[in-house]
C-alpha cells in the first residue's frame, strides 16, 4: 500500500493593453494530485488516483475547477512472463474544460467536453530468455593499475 501527493501553488498575474483599456488580473491556483496504490488477494494490484484543479485565471478566460478520478487493477500471469491490466479513466466522466470571459462588451460562457471516459484492457507479455547469464565484467589495464594503486 503506498499514497503518493502532489501539491502545486501558482499565482498568474496578467496587465495587458486590451480593447479601449486594460488586462488586469491576479490569482492564486492550485492543483492537487493523489495516487493511492492497493495490494488485493490474488496478487493483483490496485492504483486510483485523483486529480483536481482549482479555478484559474489564464489571460481573458477564467477557468472554473477540473477534477477527475481514474481507478487500474493489474496482474502478472504466465509465471511472471505476462501481465494484463484494466484502467478506467475519468470514472465519473468529469474532465472538462469550463471558463467565462467577462471583458467589456464581451460576455462568453465555454465548455470543451471532449471524451475523457475510457476503458483499457492491455496484455504485455515478454518474450526472450529470461536465463541469460549477465556479462563478465572485463578489466582494463588502467583499472588493474588502479587497484594495485589502492593496495600499497
Amino acid at each position: 500500500v503506498g499514497i503518493g501527493v502532489l501539491l502545486t501553488g501558482y499565482q498568474n498575474s496578467h496587465r495587458s493593453p486590451y480593447m479601449d483599456g486594460e488586462l488586469n488580473s491576479d490569482q492564486f491556483s492550485y492543483n492537487f494530485y493523489v495516487a493511492n496504490n492497493f495490494n488485493l488477494p490474488g496478487a493483483v494490484k490496485a492504483e486510483l488516483t485523483g486529480y483536481y484543479q482549482s479555478a484559474f485565471i489564464y489571460s481573458i478566460f477564467e477557468a472554473r475547477p477540473q477534477y477527475s478520478v481514474d481507478f487500474g487493477l493489474n496482474k502478472t500471469i504466465l509465471d511472471g512472463r505476462g501481465k494484463i491490466s484494466l484502467n478506467v479513466n475519468d470514472i465519473f466522466n468529469t474532465r472538462q474544460f469550463e471558463a467565462v470571459i467577462r471583458q467589456a462588451d464581451l460576455n462568453l460562457d465555454l465548455i470543451n467536453k471532449n471524451e475523457s471516459r475510457r476503458i483499457n484492457l492491455t496484455f504485455n507479455y515478454s518474450f526472450g530468455n529470461s536465463e541469460v547469464k549477465p556479462a563478465r565484467r572485463r578489466n582494463t589495464a588502467t583499472s588493474d593499475e588502479q587497484s594495485r594503486v589502492k593496495e600499497n
